[in-house]
């Protein structure tokens, strides 16, 4: 076989090896599952929401104006006296009543806590400003006049957009997609290479492929797990999020989903890509060279892709800076600082091929490098190799 053919050889197995057609239909299944019963759950809840509350309105004559119409709220006759209404509300034929006390003043009774009472303070004091409105003599024109506030118009010299806060909701959402592919990729990388080395299965691989095709292999059928996880993260956060907008939504009110232009998103998953392969390489030769998992201090090296999300979170506030746009082009960290930065503002038109063309050569490079440090640390056992040995071992190839 070719080298590339055992690549492709050893990622379908790598990807075999963790993506179980069976279990992802089965996770699939159980997400739309869920997201049927939170629907199903949030139409129950609405209609329980939208059934007219029965409210007792106690000395209506008090108030001066006309008793205003509450949505959601049935005004109902007033028992003689509040112990009535108590018993009332206690056998659950009354859900509250209000005691007008004065012009300006009411008092609300009800059995637990519930958003009607809200309605009905803002009506009544909408009823209230009005009478006071007509009884000043002024017009609602005028008075609208002496509310309004100033208008400003805000303009930037920079190319900064202004989207109350929704691009930052998209920086975040790229990180949280970054983190599961980098770290979900890492983790079975760890496991895998570590898994065989302790099985003493390597020189029986190596006698059949080079060690550049099984790190390119791994590699390329990590990448495919990780595109899996990623979308298994989408589509478990699009569904608690649609099942909380369900149950939540008189509180949330309409909510606009910022969407990113197409160029944006080819431009993030192009980065995002490039730079799994790029930690997938530094990582999987750097685990070859652990011999147990379980007691390597080594093993803390897998933290390391979690360092350039960290920096990329801190400059989304201020991501023009010097400091951003290194970050931004810089191989190591650009897979999650340029994304945020697409997402926060518009960068210059030089950073985006820049930042891939240097992750372009870094790959190159770590996958020199990592090829020639895999080749020595995967037959190595019983010891770990020193740094100066690891050194050596990449010098030489």
């Amino acid at each position: 076989m070719t080298h590339w053919q055992q690549v492709f050889s050893v990622a379908r197995w790598e990807f075999l090896r963790f993506v179980k057609l069976r279990q992802q239909l089965i996770s699939l299944a159980v997400m739309l599952g869920a997201g049927l019963v939170l629907g199903v759950a949030g139409y129950f809840i609405a209609k329980a929401r939208a059934k007219p509350v029965k409210v007792a309105l106690v000395a209506p004559e008090r108030f001066d104006g006309a008793v205003p119409a509450v949505e959601g709220v049935t005004w109902q006759p007033a028992a003689p006296d509040e112990d009535a209404l108590k018993r009332q509300l206690a056998a659950k034929t009354l859900d509250g009543y209000v005691v007008v006390a004065s012009p300006d003043s009411a008092r609300i009774v009800l059995r637990e806590k519930a958003k009607w009472p809200t309605r009905v303070r803002d009506a009544f004091t909408a009823a209230r400003r009005e009478a006071a409105i007509r009884q000043s003599g002024i017009t609602a024109g005028q008075f609208a006049a002496l509310q309004a506030t100033m208008a400003f118009e805000t303009t930037y010299t920079k190319q900064k957009r202004d989207t109350d806060g929704a691009d930052e909701a998209v920086a975040i959402g790229i990180l949280v997609l970054v983190f599961a592919g980098v770290m979900g990729g890492a983790g079975y990388l760890f496991t895998g290479i570590t898994g065989e080395k302790q099985l003493r299965v390597t020189d029986a691989i190596l006698s059949a492929i080079s060690p550049m095709a099984w790190l390119d292999g791994k590699i390329l059928g990590q990448l495919g797990v990780a595109i899996v996880g990623i979308f298994n993260t989408v589509m478990s956060l699009g569904v608690l999020a649609a099942g909380a907008y369900v149950l939540f939504r008189d509180k949330f009110g309409p909510i606009s989903i910022p969407m990113p232009g197409p160029a944006v998103v080819v431009q993030v998953l192009v980065l995002v890509l490039l730079g799994l392969v790029l930690w997938y390489a530094l990582l999987g030769a750097f685990t070859s060279t652990i011999d147990d998992p379980n007691d390597s201090m080594r093993s803390t090296v897998l933290l390391l892709p979690m360092l350039p999300m960290y920096l990329a979170y801190l400059i989304k506030a201020k991501s023009d800076t010097p400091l951003a746009v290194g970050l931004s082009t810089f191989p190591l960290t650009s897979y999650a600082a340029l994304p945020v930065r697409l997402a926060t503002t518009t960068p210059a038109w030089w950073e985006f091929p820049v930042a891939v063309a240097l992750l372009l050569g870094a790959i190159w490079l770590a996958r020199l490098l990592g090829g020639r440090l895999f080749a020595a640390g995967v037959q190595m056992y019983g010891k770990e190799p020193s740094f100066r040995e690891m050194l050596a071992a990449l010098r030489t190839g």
